[in-house]
């Protein structure tokens, strides 16, 4: 998977908003997907999915509804191709998630 984007302002430490910046995560994210895809194992595009939701409290870490959400796109993926290409993720596309 990849990292969650995060918000910021609510990160609560110094340290974490020196860190976690969106430019370490687009690094770390692109570093990570092709490395992952080798291996033959779809990428969970986590990113993508929380990126806009707004729903963290500590700036890194989302509500269950968003965990929800990988899951079932995790799921999603590891089933057999035919139920697989007529799943929908809403506004996601499988592109993004492998």
């Amino acid at each position: 998977a990849t990292v969650t984007a995060t918000v910021p302002g609510r990160l609560r430490t110094p340290e974490k908003r020196r860190q976690m910046t969106a430019g370490r995560i687009r690094s770390y994210n692109a570093a990570a997907r092709p490395l992952v895809s080798s291996s033959g194992m779809d990428v969970l595009d986590m990113h993508r999915l929380a990126q806009g939701s707004g729903d963290s409290a500590d700036g890194i870490h989302y509500s269950n509804q968003t965990y929800d959400l990988a899951v079932q796109a995790w799921l999603n993926a590891a089933a057999p191709e035919p139920a697989r290409s007529s799943a929908s993720l809403g506004p996601f596309s499988w592109s993004g998630c492998s």
